[in-house]
């Protein structure tokens, strides 16, 4: 028999040398999937933020600028609710756990990040003011804190 019939395997020096590559190559990528999901988290929550805004301001357009009772509780988005502005509770990804669904009354946004709870209502002192709501873990112009 010659030399290239009996050659029709791999060595074990070309098989460590391809699990040495998809070592590093995973090394490299991992991290990546890691800094996506907190990307993903990020994103989710502010589009539920957008998604309460929304329906508060559409409420006010059709009540007449009255806004609705929400109280502080588990996902207590009263009239949001129970007419269908909001189909489920709203989700702070952000924060995630047991309080992700959380409703406090608050004057402003939080100062640090927080996982206490998931959102802030403000709820309008008068018929001009208008209600606003953050999320929690978030500033005042929506940034998110870096979780601790």
């Amino acid at each position: 028999m010659t030399r290239s019939s009996l050659r029709r395997a791999f060595t074990l020096v070309e098989i460590l040398i391809v699990v040495v590559i998809l070592g590093i190559l995973s090394a490299v990528v991992v991290p990546q999937f890691s800094h996506a999901t907190q990307d993903s988290k990020l994103q989710a929550t502010v589009q539920q933020l957008r998604h309460v805004r929304n329906a508060i301001d559409v409420y006010g357009l059709q009540h007449a600028n009255q806004f609705p009772e929400v109280t502080e509780g588990d996902g207590t988005w009263g009239e949001l609710m129970t007419l269908g502005y909001l189909r489920q509770k709203p989700v702070n990804h952000w924060v995630g756990g047991d309080n992700a669904t959380m409703i406090i009354l608050g004057d402003a946004a939080d100062g640090a990040w927080t996982n206490e709870h998931g959102w802030i209502y403000r709820a309008p002192t008068d018929e001009l003011a208008s209600p606003w709501v953050w999320a929690a873990g978030f500033d005042g112009s929506d940034q998110a804190y870096d979780p601790e």
